[in-house]
């Protein structure tokens, strides 16, 4: 069968009405976009009950997007969300993206010490694996965490 093939039935009558202006509006306007970041434990199946978004709910709107973003940077999501109350948000997963692990060398680094992502807050950190003590945070990337501790005062 072709597309040639394909007729398509006209009704008879009155064609469907065209957009009403109050129908259309600006998004930004609108709908409102979220973004979450979700604890190293929480799973996708978690995601998708209500009582996660119970503790934000209140601020949420038919039709807003949540983008959800790892604390550990294992996922990147979005969701839709359908209905919300008080308590409870029922959202619809749009998107879920699996990321690549982030492998940090410990090789360069001065013997007890490591470096870790500590979440997108803390950013990078730097830890003296002895006492388990921070000794810096907040570090964009790998090498300015590098760059503090090669030039630490316990490093002199």
């Amino acid at each position: 069968m072709s597309k040639s093939d394909i007729v398509i039935e006209q009704q008879p009558g009155k064609p469907a009405p065209s957009l009403m202006r109050s129908c259309f509006a600006l998004r930004t306007s609108k709908n409102n976009e979220h973004q979450a970041i979700a604890a190293r434990d929480v799973t996708r199946e978690r995601l998708l009950h209500s009582e996660y978004w119970a503790t934000v709910a209140e601020t949420l709107l038919p039709f807003d997007i949540i983008y959800v973003i790892s604390e550990s940077r294992a996922f990147f999501s979005s969701y839709l969300v359908i209905e919300c109350g008080r308590s409870y948000a029922t959202v619809v997963e749009l998107t879920w993206t699996p990321l690549p692990v982030l492998l940090v060398a410990q090789d360069s680094l001065p013997s007890n010490h490591r470096i870790e992502w500590a979440g997108p807050d803390l950013q990078y950190a730097v830890i003296r694996n002895s006492d388990g003590i921070q000794l810096g945070s907040g570090f964009a990337n790998r090498d300015e965490a590098v760059q503090f501790l090669v030039t630490h005062a316990t490093m002199r």
